[in-house]
């Protein structure tokens, strides 16, 4: 869902997450064998000690030469990179694949907002793109892309069939991450996404479940067919959500959101 459609772009993609990724879990390897090897510290660095200095290079180099065995080692890896786009050209991509999938999840959660809380007002998605169009426009994400109804459109083309995971994806962003989205998106985008931490992600697929359900039955008023029909959706594989857990309900909007609403008219 969020690697680039371009097979260059995405092996740099992939490429560079697992060499960061290698040496993220390399130092953490090697901070709990100097815990464990050195339980009181001396005034002597560490760092001194040859087989400490020593640890972390070889750490990495052993978790990068598994990570990149399925790219064919680092001889092909390096070729790859120098025939693959810019990292100018992958921001530019990421960006645009976040603002995708993010605006597609809380188009849903508009959706789902406005028929749990005010039905008698009756929810659509195009009363959902008029509330981003109406509220969002001067956000920093429309620094990436324009809030307009034909990039919306396309959103929600592209994404519709896991619109879902799109809904669980911008509710755990935007609670784990509520003041980096709103000041500074390239700073956010240098953290690890939300649902790495263990909480969020059962928080992520309980609601993933609850959208799920909610964007294959609601149909908006005068159609006959769901949002997703369910035989588009990718569902969430049976057994991941215990059925006796009580899924969670869709936000209320805020006051600017509701405002934007009240202001909506029926296209003539």
């Amino acid at each position: 869902m969020i690697f680039p459609d371009d097979p260059k772009l995405r092996a740099g993609a992939e490429i560079t997450y697992w060499t960061q990724f290698a040496e993220m879990f390399s130092s953490r390897v090697v901070e709990q064998y100097v815990s464990a090897t050195y339980p009181v510290r001396s005034t002597l660095d560490l760092n001194e000690r040859p087989e400490v200095a020593n640890s972390e290079e070889r750490t990495t180099r052993r978790f990068l030469a598994n990570l990149l065995a399925p790219y064919g080692g680092r001889h092909d890896v390096i070729l790859q990179l120098a025939d693959s786009p810019s990292l100018d050209e992958l921001n530019r991509e990421w960006a645009a694949r976040w603002w995708d999938i993010f605006y597609t999840g809380k188009a849903l959660s508009l959706i789902g907002s406005i028929h749990q809380h005010h039905p008698e007002l009756g929810a659509s998605f195009n009363k959902a793109m008029f509330i981003l169009r109406k509220t969002e426009a001067r956000r920093p994400a429309s620094e990436f892309r324009q809030m307009g109804e034909s990039n919306l459109h396309k959103a929600w083309a592209k994404f519709r069939p896991v619109v879902h995971l799109c809904a669980a994806y911008f509710r755990t962003e935007s609670d784990y991450y509520k003041e980096e989205i709103t000041h500074d998106l390239r700073e956010y985008w240098k953290r690890q996404p939300a649902l790495f931490n263990d909480d969020v992600f059962r928080k992520f697929l309980l609601f993933a479940k609850a959208a799920e359900d909610f964007a294959t039955t609601y149909c908006a008023h005068g159609r006959r067919q769901p949002l997703v029909p369910r035989k588009e959706m990718l569902a969430l594989p049976e057994g991941v959500i215990d059925p006796t857990c009580s899924l969670p309900g869709f936000e209320r909007l805020t006051e600017t959101q509701f405002a934007a609403l009240n202001s909506y008219e029926v296209p003539q």
